[in-house]
Order: structure tokens, then C-alpha cells, then sequence
């Protein structure tokens, strides 16, 4: 049953991380993918668009590290364990993330790193439960 919820999530996940407009997709559960080959790498590593003033901005980086963490958390009580399962967990998260470039969407290296934080805090609430 565990396995079931963190697949779940994971699709939707996924379609929130691939879908052509992700406020469509939380506004109107309006999901479209549009799978391109010539991607834009040098965005990767811009950090401007911190100072971005578009309406999802803060509300984007949120769902990052929301739904990293909670990701994290269905995956940790899936295997009931975090030793040994975090380094596929960041790794699965990195291949989401940069798999953006190819859906139309924007990978950052920021988004990248706001999802390692909320499995970090995924991983301590484990361990201290575990505890």
C-alpha cells in the first residue's frame, strides 16, 4: 500500500514538473505535455530570475520543497528507511528536475536545490521518528 501512495504522488508529481503550464494544472487540473528537443542549457545555472516578480513565483518554489518533501517522505515509509535510499531519492528528484528543459519548462539549478532541502527535511523528521 505504501508503494501505491508514493507512485501515485510521483505521477502527480510528474505532471505537475512536465505539464506545459503548471498554474493551469493547479487552477484548472488542466495537464498538456509538449515534448521538445532542442533545450536551452545556459538557464541552468542563471540565478536572476530570483528577483522575478511573476505572481507563481514564491508559490512555485514552495511547491518545490513541498513536494520534494512530501515525495521524500511516502518514499522513506515506503522502504522504512533512509540509509542507503537517499542518494536514489536525489537522484530520481535531479533527473525530474533537469527532464524539465525537454517539456517546455525551465531547469534551475535553484529548483534543484530547494528540492534537495525538502528531502533533507523529509530525512531528519524520518530519522526522528526512527528515533
Amino acid at each position: 500500500m505504501r508503494a501505491i501512495a508514493f507512485f501515485i504522488f510521483l505521477l502527480i508529481y510528474l505532471c505537475g514538473m512536465w505539464t506545459s503550464s503548471p498554474s493551469a494544472f493547479i487552477n484548472g487540473l488542466d495537464v498538456s505535455f509538449q515534448f521538445i528537443t532542442e533545450v536551452s542549457w545556459p538557464k541552468f545555472w542563471d540565478a536572476s530570475y530570483i528577483t522575478s516578480t511573476e505572481p507563481y513565483f514564491i508559490i512555485s518554489k514552495i511547491g518545490h520543497l513541498v513536494g520534494s518533501f512530501l515525495l521524500a517522505i511516502l518514499y522513506f515509509f515506503w522502504l522504512e528507511r533512509t540509509k542507503g535510499t537517499l542518494t536514489l531519492l536525489i537522484l530520481l528528484l535531479a533527473t525530474i528536475e533537469i527532464s524539465q528543459e525537454y517539456f517546455t519548462r525551465d531547469a534551475r539549478f535553484l529548483d534543484l536545490t530547494i528540492n534537495l532541502a525538502g528531502v533533507l527535511l523529509a530525512v531528519g523528521l524520518f530519522r526522528e521518528k526512527e528515533n
